[in-house]
């Protein structure tokens, strides 16, 4: 039976550039649906929830204020990325101020395209407490998880970091599959075109990346193990 929208949360499903990313286009084409990300947390009470144009996740304003800020806390200029800080406004229990998510993303004020002038939030980039540093560059675990995404010959994954460089960090991703003409060197070009990074790849078994991934603890995979000195060993993306 086919429906009409799939409301997705949990997983981005939008690309920066607010395009459906691979796993948005999966769904749209299996379920022959309109895809809508949204964006929430308990602490905010409230959900940030695209429109159909798929311009960013709308903010209901008389709900929460929202600020996008850098690592001191100042707000960004409108289009930077930056931590999203929420302030609930109907929040009466247990009332918050400026609360700090964690999460990475970019903040919207222009008009959308649907005719609403609220302000609306693009998809997530990541946790700030797993931005990577590889030579010279910052990036996020879910920008590598779409490129190996795109891939139907990978079956399972997972990324390991250490900072055994006192200005990059050692970035390992480990690749499932059981497609013997993938080869490491493919994704690692792959990875160096799309997002400017090149981390060292690894193909293993499927058995085994999954061993590593699906714990009986966790209702989602483990795919991001942090074992820097400020890492926290081991998180869910």
């Amino acid at each position: 039976m086919r429906r009409q929208k799939l409301v997705c949360i949990g997983e981005p499903v939008r690309h920066q550039d607010l395009t459906l990313s691979v796993l948005g286009e999966r769904l749209q084409g299996q379920w022959g649906a309109e895809v809508y990300g949204t964006y929430a947390s308990t602490e905010m009470a409230t959900t940030f929830v695209d429109c159909n144009c798929g311009c960013g996740g709308h903010l209901p304003p008389e709900l929460m204020a929202v600020e996008i800020v850098d690592n001191q806390g100042k707000r960004v200029a409108a289009g930077e990325a930056g931590e999203v800080v929420a302030t609930p406004l109907q929040v009466t229990g247990m009332p918050l101020l400026r609360f700090k998510t964690g999460d990475v993303a970019t903040l919207y004020r222009d008009p959308c395209e649907c005719g609403r002038n609220s302000w609306r939030i693009g998809p997530v980039l990541g946790r700030k407490n797993q931005m990577l540093k590889y030579r010279g560059t910052t990036v996020y675990p879910p920008a590598i998880f779409a490129v190996l995404q795109e891939l139907k010959e990978v079956q399972a994954f997972y990324i390991e970091v250490r900072d055994d460089y006192a200005l990059s960090d050692q970035i390992k991703v480990v690749v499932g599959s059981s497609c013997s003409e993938l080869t490491s060197h493919h994704i690692e070009e792959l990875l160096a075109a799309r997002i400017r990074v090149k981390p060292e790849v690894v193909i293993e078994d499927v058995d085994t990346v999954r061993s590593q991934t699906m714990q009986e603890d966790k209702r989602k995979p483990v795919t991001f193990f942090d074992y820097r000195t400020s890492g926290v060993g081991g998180s869910v993306v």
